[in-house]
């Protein structure tokens, strides 16, 4: 389906702007799982063993790329729409703000981090990535909090029903 940002910002279905991160975070997440098992797993099993940092055009740094500008774009937009609302019909609370600071932090620190790796600044580099990790723990942290809390509750609502036989 073709619409404008425009459509897009004042649409009441903005699903299309949540898939967008949705899918950027899985492909992040899955970029992360594969170098986590090459770098470690790679220590054990030769063969699966990735060298970091990657060259550019690396498959799983493309990847990771892609997934960054999505989260990026992604942001960007939410943003705006967010900053667009009438406050007089749709407020923003504290809590959205926050979340949504916080990805950015994310975002934004997970790109500083290549761009300073990439400029060969070392230092700047590893303060940055330490940075990146804290705000990452941050979100996982404020997880059950945020509006993402459903996740966590309805997954382990679904699991409860399924162990104890009720539902469906």
């Amino acid at each position: 389906v073709y619409c404008t940002l425009d459509e897009l910002y004042h649409s009441s279905d903005i699903i299309s702007l949540h898939l967008i991160l949705v899918y950027s975070f899985v492909i992040l997440a899955f970029v992360t799982a594969v170098v986590a098992l090459g770098h470690w797993g790679g220590k054990i099993i030769p063969l699966i063993k990735i060298e970091t940092p990657m060259p550019l055009l690396y498959p799983v740094k493309i990847l990771a790329n892609l997934g960054a500008i999505m989260l990026v774009c992604g942001l960007a937009m939410l943003t705006a729409r967010r900053l667009k609302l009438n406050p007089k019909h749709q407020g923003s609370s504290w809590y959205d703000w926050y979340l949504l600071g916080i990805i950015w932090l994310v975002a934004v620190t997970g790109i500083l981090s290549q761009v300073f790796r990439l400029a060969d600044a070392i230092q700047p580099a590893f303060v940055v990535y330490y940075l990146h990790l804290v705000f990452v723990w941050m979100l996982f942290a404020y997880l059950p909090w945020s509006k993402l809390g459903h996740f966590v509750y309805r997954t382990a609502a679904l699991l409860f029903v399924r162990m104890y036989g009720r539902g469906y």
